[in-house]
């Protein structure tokens, strides 16, 4: 069935898997520029047309047309971009999965040398200050993953622009989410833990680095929980 040249643009994109930010860096030109051709807005330009035709698999006479010269069955590119939005989004959960366990990791390093400079400074024991390595390597490991995390699914967030991948999107948004909120979880329970075990509280520096985790900690959570509710008022992927 013959198409606008701009709605035909968007289908055979779709039906190659690619977004528009993946096609427009082929191109040379910017995801505006793309987005505009497949509204209908602006007209390619007929010098790209054979670049353009190159990278769909299509010929510049069938683009200028806006119909393939064997049609393809519209179900079998909605199923083809499907399948590269589900793969993209796993390939994410993974990464999600590896990024948030070591930031756990990194936690646990951070609190480790911690507890033990104040276990040793209120026995009046003096030690070489090995703990500071944990400590500081901690937060950096931990800080850096979630940094990560987060730059990571802001990437693929705008690169899944389309509509029909949403719910793929909706999926990445709740990886981080969990991921967050279990590290705030974890956080809390280490910087309560002396008050709830011992009924006391650190004091000098260590009430400082107290107070820095808990703030740190309460923004883990709310951060999490947002992302969280956000998810709840989106569609979840259905298989």
């Amino acid at each position: 069935m013959k198409q606008p040249i701009g709605e035909f643009l968007a289908t055979l994109r779709r039906a190659n898997g690619f977004t528009q930010q993946e096609v427009a860096d082929r191109l040379g030109i910017s995801n505006r520029t793309l987005s505009a051709w497949e509204r209908g807005t602006a007209m390619p330009d007929i010098l790209l047309l054979p670049a353009l035709a190159d990278l769909y698999g299509v010929t510049t006479d069938e683009i200028l047309r806006g119909e393939r010269s064997s049609a393809e069955k519209p179900a079998i590119a909605q199923q083809s971009a499907q399948k590269i939005y589900k793969s993209k989004a796993a390939r994410f959960s993974m990464w999600a999965f590896i990024l948030s366990g070591m930031a756990l990791v990194g936690l646990v390093l951070f609190y480790a040398g911690y507890y033990t400079d104040w276990n040793y400074s209120t026995r009046g024991i003096e030690q070489f200050e090995w703990w500071l390595i944990l400590l500081y390597l901690g937060a950096i490991l931990c800080a850096v993953c979630l940094i990560v995390l987060f730059a990571l699914w802001k990437y693929n967030d705008n690169m899944l622009d389309e509509d029909d991948a949403a719910p793929y999107r909706v999926a990445m948004k709740k990886c981080v989410a969990v991921g967050f909120i279990v590290t705030g979880i974890v956080s809390l329970g280490f910087t309560v833990y002396p008050v709830l075990r011992f009924s006391v509280t650190p004091s000098g520096y260590g009430f400082v680095i107290s107070i820095i985790s808990l703030v740190i900690t309460v923004g883990l959570l709310a951060f999490g929980i947002s992302l969280m509710r956000a998810v709840k008022k989106q569609k979840p992927v259905s298989d």
